[in-house]
C-alpha cells in the first residue's frame, strides 16, 4: 500500500459529481511528512489521496491536503486551524465517532538483522528506529513503545541497521524493498515478519463535526462507495492463513458426513427451475433482512451449521463465517446465515470450481461495511474420493488482520 507523498494537494471540485453536503465550503486535512522522497520533479499519488479525491468529487466539496508532521497536524486540529488529519490511530477505533471508516490498509512488517532475536520474542531487547512523522511513529507514540532513533528516510533506517546502531524497525514491505534497491544492499542481511494491516483513517476535529452535523455520515458513505474492489494476499500471507485454516478445511472436505449431506442436497436441488430459485432467493433475503432465520433455516443442514458455529467460536476471531455449497451453488450449511441462498454467482464458489482436491483458493481482501472487517474468502472443493465428482465447495471467511497478526507482548 502506498504512502501519502504529495507535499501539498488541492483536490478539484467537479460540479454535479454528487449530492452536496449542506455544511463546509472546504475541508482542510493534514498528513505526515513523506518517509521516502520521490525523484526530483516527480510526485506520486497514494491510494489514500485517490480515495479522498473521489470522496471530494462525490460530496462536491474541495479538500485541501497539507503536508506536516503528525504531531503538528493533531495540534492544529484540536486548535481549530485544521479540520482533520490522516492517522493510523487504533485507540477507540470502534467507538470514536470522530474517526472515519478506513480509507486503505497499510501493510506493516518488522525488519531486523538476520540471526538476531526477532521483535516480539521474549528475549528481544533491541533498539528500534522509526521515520519522523510516519504513521509508524504515530503508532509507537500511541502505544508507548520505546524508540531509540528517529530519522527522515527509509534509507537512513536501513543504514542504521546495517551499521549496528539500531536492531529493528517497522515498514511497508514494498517501501523496504525499494529503499534496499536504491542502496544496492543485500536483502539476505535482514529477516522480516508480518506485523499487521494498519487501517488508515481521517480523524476529524470535534469543533468541525459539531459545526457540520451529518458530515461524517456522508463522508463514510462515500468511503465505501469510492473503495477499490480489493487486493490480493501475498504468497507469504496466504501461507500464514493456510496454516490456520487448511487442516480444518481438509478435514471437512474429506468428511463422509459432509459428503453424505452434499449428495442429499444435490439430489434435492437438482430439479429446481429458474422460477423456483428466484422464489427461494426472494424468501431467503426477506428472512435475512428481517432477521427471521427460522423461516428458512430448515432448508439448511442444522448439524453441520452447528459444527461450523462452534469452530468459529473457537477460532479466536480468525474465522468469521463458514458456508458449505452444493454442486450448483446452493447453501447447504452455514454460520452465520449468509445474505444469499444461492452462491453460484459468487467468487467464493466460482473460483473453486474445477480445482483439485485439497487445493486452497484465496479471494481478494475486501472491507465489509456490515462488519467493519477486512475479510478474504478461502475455499476448497469437496470431491468424492471414489468417483472424483465435485460435490460442492466449502468456504471460510477469514478476518485477515487477526489471522496475520503476530502475538507479541507490545502490540
Amino acid at each position: 500500500m502506498e504512502r501519502l507523498l504529495w507535499l501539498c494537494v488541492i483536490l478539484p471540485v467537479l460540479a454535479g459529481a454528487g449530492a452536496a453536503v449542506a455544511s463546509p465550503s472546504e475541508v482542510r486535512l493534514g498528513t505526515n511528512v513523506s518517509p521516502s522522497p520521490t525523484r526530483p520533479g516527480e510526485t506520486t499519488k497514494s491510494g489514500s489521496i485517490d480515495h479522498v479525491e473521489c470522496i471530494s468529487e462525490r460530496l462536491d466539496i474541495p479538500f485541501q491536503i497539507m503536508n506536516m508532521p503528525w504531531r503538528r497536524a493533531r495540534q492544529e486540529v484540536f486548535g481549530g486551524d485544521l479540520d482533520g488529519f490522516f492517522t493510523a490511530m487504533m485507540r477507540g477505533r470502534g467507538t470514536d465517532a470522530r474517526l472515519s471508516a478506513p480509507l486503505v490498509l497499510e501493510n506493516w512488517y518488522w525488519f531486523w538483522r538476520k540471526n538476531d532475536s526477532p521483535p516480539g520474542d521474549p528475549g528481544f531487547r533491541g533498539r528500534v528506529g522509526v521515520i519522523l512523522g510516519s504513521h509508524q511513529s504515530d503508532w509507537f507514540e500511541q502505544t508507548g513503545f520505546e524508540v531509540s532513533q528517529r530519522v527522515n528516510t527509509m534509507e537512513q533506517l536501513l543504514k542504521l541497521v546495517l551499521s549496528g546502531r539500531i536492531d529493528a524497525f517497522i515498514a511497508y514491505k514494498d517501501q523496504f524493498e525499494e529503499a534496499l534497491n536504491r542502496l544496492d544492499a543485500d536483502e539476505d542481511f535482514f529477516s522480516r515478519r508480518f506485523f499487521r494491516y494498519m487501517p488508515l483513517s481521517v480523524y476529524f476535529g470535534p469543533s468541525f463535526l459539531e459545526a457540520n452535523p451529518g458530515f461524517m455520515t456522508e463522508f463514510n458513505r462515500h468511503v465505501f462507495n469510492c473503495a477499490p474492489e480489493g487486493f490480493s494476499l501475498s504468497k507469504e500471507e496466504q501461507n500464514v492463513i493456510a496454516e490456520r485454516v487448511a487442516p480444518t478445511l481438509n478435514r471437512w472436505a474429506r468428511s463422509s458426513g459432509v459428503h453424505a449431506a452434499l449428495e442429499e442436497y444435490n439430489r434435492l436441488n437438482q430439479e429446481l427451475e429458474a422460477a423456483d430459485i428466484r422464489a427461494r432467493e426472494r424468501q431467503w433475503q426477506e428472512a435475512f433482512k428481517a432477521r427471521q432465520y427460522d423461516v428458512v433455516d430448515h432448508w439448511l443442514h442444522s448439524e453441520l451449521s452447528k459444527i461450523f458455529a462452534n469452530w468459529i467460536a473457537d477460532s479466536e476471531g480468525i474465522t468469521i463465517e463458514v458456508v458449505l455449497m452444493d454442486a450448483r451453488g446452493f447453501t447447504v450449511a452455514a454460520s452465520p446465515m449468509p445474505a444469499e441462498y444461492w452462491q453460484g454467482g459468487e467468487a467464493r464458489y466460482e473460483r473453486v470450481l474445477g480445482r483439485d482436491a485439497g487445493e486452497l483458493v484465496f479471494d481478494d481482501v475486501r472491507f465489509y461495511r456490515s462488519t467493519e472487517r477486512f475479510k478474504a474468502h478461502v475455499g476448497m472443493p469437496v470431491i468424492h474420493p471414489d468417483t472424483q465428482e465435485q460435490l460442492g465447495v466449502v468456504s471460510v471467511g477469514v478476518n485477515v488482520e487477526e489471522a496475520l497478526f503476530n502475538d507479541w507482548s507490545n502490540r
